[in-house]
């Protein structure tokens, strides 16, 4: 069996198995470093400003598409959709982006 906690911070210094995933999930190390790194260099709306960051932004939103086709191996990063949780403002501050592979329109 793979040691999946390695990867969590919370969860490698503990000895609790937290499957409750119906709210808040934990997130692997790559996940926080990747998040912190947006926020502190590229803190902006994708998909919406012609300036430097929002440009910088768009480009690394289209590049998570991309890794993400590649990794539910859909034929193109147009059949991932992302959308923010249901629960989101139940949750201050708890913006989560999740992928789901769908058919693609058109």
């Amino acid at each position: 069996m793979t040691d999946y906690k390695k990867d969590f911070p919370l969860l490698a210094e503990s000895d609790i198995a937290y499957l409750d995933n119906a709210a808040t999930e934990q997130r692997p190390a790559c996940v926080l470093d990747a998040e912190r790194e947006f926020y502190e260099r590229r803190n902006a709306n994708p998909l919406r400003g012609l300036y430097e960051l929002g440009v910088e932004a768009t480009e690394q939103y289209e590049h998570a598409r991309e890794r993400v086709a590649r990794f539910v191996h859909a034929k193109s990063e147009r059949e991932n959709h992302f959308y923010q949780k249901y629960d989101r403002g139940h949750q201050p501050g708890g913006v989560q982006l999740c992928a789901a592979p769908v058919k693609a329109w058109g």
